[in-house]
């Protein structure tokens, strides 16, 4: 099941790896579900102050890192990314999880929350 998935889902990784990186907040802003679970840093107010920051350049990564690939319930494929974030003026780097899945014919990211 992973090797049928990990082409389309790297390839969107790949551009949203690329989006914040650069912090582009306009391409980030796509990778979002609608309706995120409470609790993750992407629920919609908290998308937009982050958004909003990154388009000033203020959010900077310092590492993407981690991936794997597990299956969800009725095959549905859950893929989880781990990463730190390095974030102005603060000292030490956050630890940082997202979960996505594919909506609509396209991987998006339903949670995406701080780890540690």
């Amino acid at each position: 099941m992973a090797q049928s998935i990990a082409p389309a889902f790297d390839s969107a990784y790949q551009q949203w790896r690329q989006a914040r990186l650069s912090q582009d907040a306009a391409a980030l802003r796509g990778f979002y579900e609608t309706g995120l679970q409470r609790g993750s840093d992407s629920e919609t107010e908290r998308l937009e102050r982050k958004l909003l920051l990154m388009s000033r350049q203020e959010l900077p990564v310092q590492s993407l890192e981690r991936l794997s690939v597990l299956p969800g319930q009725d095959q549905q494929a859950v893929v989880i990314v781990t990463y730190r974030e390095l974030s102005p003026p603060e000292a030490k780097p956050k630890l940082k999880r997202q979960y996505w899945r594919e909506h609509e014919g396209q991987w998006r990211i339903f949670f995406d929350g701080l780890v540690s």
